[in-house]
């Protein structure tokens, strides 16, 4: 029975954490369309006639839940993200292979990247390779494949099983990391197992289908059920081979409290362990390799297992650690650092808040118009998005127009990302006020605002007195969405044109007329002049 409620206890909250993790997956690409309804219609009685009760009621919901954090549109962007690269109630975590990943591309980190890394890189110093164990959506799926492969193996069919001796996970990083400065970045969905499962679940919800990242799970859980279990997680992950590096000198450790009165044929802890680890006779080649499960302190008949706290170094050895792989993990960190002496790449940036080479010419497919001016060591810019194409008649706002605008300081070489006052005006009269403490997304300052009518209008940004105080102006002409020939107009006028021309035939049908009556008059005539001729 202190056995049954200790796996309870311990397993059963490392499985609620995974599947939180999986909730977590799924709300953020939920979000995603609800953040989409939110700005389309900002109307659950709308969202319920265009998609039915259900969608209705889940917009309430979600509506009544971000509430409580203040504006729900914005709190949605608290929690976005995959496993390990997330945002949580605007904590902020970034997942180390994605910093290498941009170091390696970039040849630097912003503070962003920086501080994301506090988190990962904390959990790893004190309790190791946790998140492999309780916040990756690959391992829950790899545990329920093994539970298939058991069930499998009882039936009686045969399953072969491979315990390689040899780890390519620091190989797989390299030429990961080599592949993304070549530039296919998206090579980390193909490697990462829990980045081709979240990949596969938020392109489900937000796009109803998974694309190839279906067949790339399918291949991890082939590998899992079919030939070596537990092998992509012990031996290709290039995230196991990295934390280990940062794990050698963690707090949380595993501990064989008897390991020289073990039973001499047992091997529970082998078994239950899903990289087959042997936490026997006094070794310790699995510390660098244990991510903490607990599995095998469970399955221990002996209770001679467990896990305990210790001190650990404030600069743990994590390059090169002790160990057989030591050799390996050397050659594989001097390769890396070839990485740094390749140029950087260079990306078209999606956003207008940093215009690149091309950026009208390579986007046509968005209707929008771009006004820039230049004041002094500020440039202002702005893409108006006003709806072109849409039928006015059949808009919820048919005045609408979107404004994604930047503000550029020339003398620091920056984009200014502080606090700003805008006013849109036409003419003198004052239309809109709207405030902005930062940029809503990335360096962009983004506004949807109601205008009266088509004409030219002026947006004022208004800096405050730490940034110099300045006023700054854009003007910009709009032609409303829909806006054009009134139907009224269009009918009068046509039916105008039509009567004109039926006044033109009916004219002309009468002047034939008159010609064909003046024809057989002449006839007539000649007939009766003949006749009179004859008769002489």
């Amino acid at each position: 029975m202190k056995r049954v409620s200790r796996l309870l206890g311990s397993q059963g909250f490392r499985k609620m954490v995974q599947i939180s993790v999986i909730l977590l997956v799924l709300y953020a690409a939920l979000n995603v369309s609800w953040r989409n309804f939110k700005q389309a219609h900002n109307s659950a009685r709308i969202v319920g006639l265009l998609h039915g009760a259900v969608a209705e009621r889940l917009y309430s919901a979600n509506e009544a839940l971000l509430s409580l954090f203040g504006d729900s549109y914005r709190a949605t962007f608290a929690n976005l993200g995959f496993p390990w690269t997330f945002r949580t109630f605007g904590i902020e975590s970034v997942d180390p292979i994605l910093a290498l990943d941009l170091f390696a591309r970039r040849h630097a980190l912003s503070s962003t990247v920086l501080v994301g890394l506090i988190l990962p890189l904390l959990i790893v110093l004190i309790a190791g390779k946790v998140f492999c164990s309780y916040f990756c959506p690959a391992r829950l799926l790899f545990e329920f494949c093994s539970a298939l492969r058991r069930g499998l193996i009882r039936l009686g069919l045969p399953l072969p099983e491979f315990h390689p001796p040899f780890r390519f996970g620091g190989w797989v990083l390299f030429g990961g990391l080599l592949a993304s400065v070549a530039g296919a970045g998206s090579i980390w969905y193909l490697l990462l197992p829990y980045l081709s499962i979240a990949g596969s679940l938020f392109l489900a919800i937000t796009g109803g289908t998974t694309g190839g990242l279906l067949f790339v799970v399918l291949g991890w859980c082939i590998l899992e059920i079919v030939l070596a279990p537990g092998w992509a997680c012990q031996g290709l992950c290039p995230t196991g081979f990295l934390l280990e590096r940062f794990a050698v000198e963690r707090s949380l450790v595993l501990e064989n409290l008897h390991s020289g009165d073990c039973p001499r044929h047992c091997s529970s802890c082998r078994q239950a362990c899903p990289y087959s680890l042997y936490p026997r006779a006094g070794t310790t080649a699995y510390l660098n390799s244990c991510d903490n499960c607990g599995l095998c302190v469970q399955q221990c008949p002996k209770d001679y297992l467990r896990r305990r706290w210790k001190p650990s170094p404030i600069l743990p050895r994590f390059l090169f650690p002790r160990g057989t792989e030591e050799g390996g993990a050397r050659r594989i960190s001097s390769l890396a650092l070839l990485l740094l002496f390749l140029p950087a790449l260079v990306y078209a940036h999606h956003n207008k808040g940093l215009p690149h080479y091309g950026y009208f010419e390579n986007y046509p497919q968005v209707p929008t118009k771009e006004y820039v001016e230049i004041h002094g060591r500020w440039e202002i810019g702005a893409t108006i998005f006003n709806f072109q194409g849409l039928d006015r008649r059949k808009a919820d706002t048919p005045n609408d127009v979107k404004i994604y605008l930047y503000i550029y300081d020339s003398e620091s070489g920056a984009n200014y990302s502080g606090p700003v006052d805008f006013v849109i005006r036409q003419g003198e009269r004052v239309i809109t006020r709207f405030h902005r403490e930062k940029p809503d997304e990335e360096l962009v300052y983004i506004s949807r605002e109601t205008l009266p009518r088509s004409g030219e209008y002026v947006i004022e940004a208004q800096l405050p007195g730490e940034a110099g105080g300045d006023v700054l102006p854009l003007r910009f002409e709009i032609k409303i969405a829909g806006e054009g020939w009134h139907p009224v107009w269009i009918i009068g006028g046509s039916m105008g044109i039509l009567g004109m021309l039926m006044l033109g035939a009916y004219g002309r049908r009468r002047k034939i007329r008159k010609k064909s009556s003046n024809r057989r008059e002449r006839f007539s005539e000649n007939v009766n002049v003949e006749e009179k001729r004859k008769q002489e």
